[in-house]
Formats: C-alpha cells, sequence, structure tokens
C-alpha cells in the first residue's frame, strides 16, 4: 500500500473501475486481496480482505467488513453501477458481492466445498457450474451471465432464485 509509484502487487489479475468513476479495483490474486487505486490522490490501499499464511476450506472466502473478509484465487470482477457493488468470482464457485465505497463482502451464490459440474436447474439443489470466471451482472440485476471455463460453456443465472440455464456451449467440446 502507499503511492502508485511504490505500492507492490502479486499477480494482479483483473480489475473494474468504481461505480463513482474515482478507482481502480485490482484483483491482487496472489495476495488473496482486493486493492484500490485512488485515481485522484495517487495512492494504492486494501479495499477488502486480509493477507494469510494457511489456506484451509475454512479459512478460504470467509464474509464480512473490508479487512475481515478473506478472498482466494479470485477469477474476475465485474461491477454494477445500479447497485454501487462489486462481484467477484472465485473457484469454488462461489460469487461474492462488495459494497462500495464502504466494502462489505457477502457470498450471494455458490457453494465453497460440494458438487461441481453442468446440470441446468436450482443451484445448490439440482443444477451445478463449474469453472466460473466471471459474473457479469444484467442492467437490472435479474440474471449474471458466466463464463464456465472447466465446462466450456456460458451460463446464465437468474437472481434471485438461482436458476441455472445454458446459454451456448456444451461440455467437454
Amino acid at each position: 500500500n502507499g503511492p502508485v509509484v511504490s505500492a507492490l502487487f502479486k499477480s494482479p489479475t483483473n480489475l473494474a473501475v468504481s461505480p463513482d468513476d474515482s478507482s481502480v479495483i485490482v484483483l491482487d490474486r496472489g495476495n488473496n486481496l482486493l486493492r484500490r487505486v485512488d485515481m485522484l490522490s495517487g495512492v494504492v490501499s486494501t479495499f477488502a480482505g486480509s493477507i494469510y499464511s494457511s489456506v484451509t476450506m475454512e479459512t478460504v472466502n470467509i464474509d464480512g467488513d473490508g479487512s475481515s473478509a478473506t478472498f482466494y484465487q479470485m477469477r474476475g470482477i465485474s461491477v454494477s453501477r445500479k447497485s454501487s457493488r462489486f462481484f467477484v468470482s472465485v473457484p469454488f464457485p462461489v460469487l461474492r458481492v462488495i459494497t462500495y465505497p464502504v466494502p462489505v463482502v457477502s457470498s450471494i451464490l455458490g457453494i465453497v466445498t460440494g458438487s461441481y459440474g453442468v446440470l441446468d436447474g436450482v443451484l445448490g439443489v439440482d443444477g451445478l457450474v463449474s469453472g466460473t470466471c466471471t459474473y457479469f451482472p444484467s442492467p437490472d440485476e435479474t440474471f449474471f451471465i458466466s463464463s464456465d471455463t472447466t465446462n466450456r460453456n456460458i451460463r446464465i443465472v437468474y437472481f434471485p432464485s438461482l436458476q441455472v440455464t445454458t446459454l451456448a456451449g456444451s461440455p467437454g467440446n
């Protein structure tokens, strides 16, 4: 953290511009952090997440306020200008939501442990996803479009029902 000329990142993977256009939020995958680059002041700070040395199923993807939340192997980030929220995908597959400008992290869909696959249906009941890179919200946030890299297809997850359907592609092809 610090001035942009001296701040260090460890595997910055993806980024999004904040809803108010004042900052860039960076997925610092190597540090398991969301970093904020303030474009006005030129300062880099930790927006959400905390660095931890031991990665277990109990320590990854914990919801909470900015610094008490944890992330692991974040894959993608998208932003909703409608609700001033960021959407971050992680490899379990779980969709995390982070409020802006005060970061509060919560998981709105997905399972940290359990089954993975490519079945259409209600997520967690009979619908399965795997290998999601990024969830992009529709303008009204009634659905998210997801690239499912493991299953090689494009999925739609309707919100809040969590109904999953395949938009394009077929598994294994």
